[in-house]
């Protein structure tokens, strides 16, 4: 209830404040569909030129899932394996996006105050948060430990979330933001059915949610061993590479153009 009314009111505000900011027309004989396909796969052609980029993108596609997945059955694990009321749940979501909120602020802030590696900071991250589900499968009987233990979970996702959408603009070539920003948002809101889906699937087989968490562990871990491969001076370099290529290509374009705007001159 209290998510619909924050999204009635955001979206009656953007409805009447926005201005409108229509984009070119749409050829004819083409269609909106077909014209975003084709972006996106020409999107996935320019990405497949930046390997480093590619790599980051399919570990960040495991843990986000992971992540997601986390949110979704807190609720769930609460209320069938440590049989907590609405109230006490509620408690534990609102406690969950305080210290979301509470861990992107403090990760920015170490990070900017002792010049910390944003992967090694993803890496500890990540390593943290996959201790919630395996303490989740061995221990935590109690509520008052799900009290203590979401902290831990969501400090870390807040500094998760935060710090992969700064290492991964920091890859984009400049003027492509909008399209990268978007394969962003497919891969990750994209594939968010496939964690909710195995977690299901084992807790279906097993008879039991808190055996289900293995996987869970799994996306974190197997997210977190493809980002220690990632190396970020040499996504640099290919991105800039990228851009030096761009930049060579549109000055011989407009070379080519004066040459020809002459020779109708002459």
């Amino acid at each position: 209830l209290c998510c619909g009314m924050f999204f009635l009111a955001l979206s009656t505000f953007a409805a009447y404040r926005l201005y409108a900011r229509p984009g070119p027309k749409v050829p004819e004989g083409k269609n909106v569909v077909t014209i975003g396909l084709k972006r996106i796969y020409g999107t996935v052609k320019l990405a497949c030129k930046l390997p480093e980029l590619l790599k980051f993108l399919g570990a960040f596609i495991i843990y986000s899932d992971g992540n997601a997945t986390i949110g979704a059955t807190v609720a769930v694990f609460a209320s069938e394996e440590l049989y907590m009321g609405t109230v006490d749940i509620l408690i534990v979501l609102y406690e969950a996006i305080i210290c979301y909120a509470v861990g992107a602020a403090v990760a920015i802030k170490l990070k900017n105050k002792f010049d910390l590696d944003p992967k090694k900071i993803l890496l500890v991250n990540l390593f943290l948060i996959g201790l919630t589900p395996l303490y989740s499968i061995f221990a935590l009987r109690n509520p008052l430990e799900l009290y203590l233990i979401v902290p831990l979970y969501a400090l870390n996702s807040g500094s998760l979330g935060a710090f992969s959408r700064s290492v991964f603009a920091s890859m984009i070539p400049r003027g492509h933001e909008a399209e990268f920003f978007t394969l962003n948002q497919l891969t990750d809101k994209g594939t968010s059915f496939i964690g909710p889906l195995v977690v299901t699937t084992v807790a279906t087989r097993t008879g039991s949610i808190r055996t289900s968490f293995v996987s869970l562990v799994a996306f974190f871990y197997v997210g977190a061993l493809i980002l220690m491969f990632f190396n970020q001076k040499k996504a640099d370099a290919e991105r800039k590479a990228f851009e030096d290529l761009e930049l060579k290509r549109a000055g011989a374009l407009a070379g080519s153009e004066e040459s020809i705007i002459e020779a109708k001159e002459i």
